[in-house]
């Protein structure tokens, strides 16, 4: 295993309004995930709802849902939880608000190691 960690900012105080949306800049995989597993770190403040979701690339043009993240989650001071990936060159992420009556504030990071 390697001793090295990397960390990206995938979002940073992201204001989202109710049912609103945002997608981080793509990623270019092999530049920081050599093994197909990270973690991610959702901070989000205000009353909405949110999800994060994985997009990836093979092609690093058109980017298809790997997974979702985070699903359902509400005002917290910070939650991490590990993922794995499949192969791609390139990989973004999206947040949506989806409680529909309030806003949100989004933070989320990646990890590798």
């Amino acid at each position: 295993m390697s001793q090295y960690a990397y960390s990206q900012t995938m979002f940073e105080d992201e204001v989202l309004a109710a049912g609103g949306t945002a997608e981080s800049a793509a990623i270019q995989v092999n530049s920081i995930r050599p093994l197909g597993n990270f973690a991610s770190q959702l901070k989000i403040t205000g009353s909405g709802t949110v999800k994060a979701e994985l997009y990836t690339s093979i092609n690093g043009d058109d980017f298809v849902l790997y997974e979702t993240l985070w699903e359902d989650e509400t005002a917290t001071a910070g939650k991490i939880e590990g993922h794995s990936v499949a192969v791609c060159l390139k990989f973004k992420v999206k947040i949506t608000e989806t409680g529909g009556a309030n806003g949100a504030t989004v933070s989320l990071w990646i990890g590798v190691q």
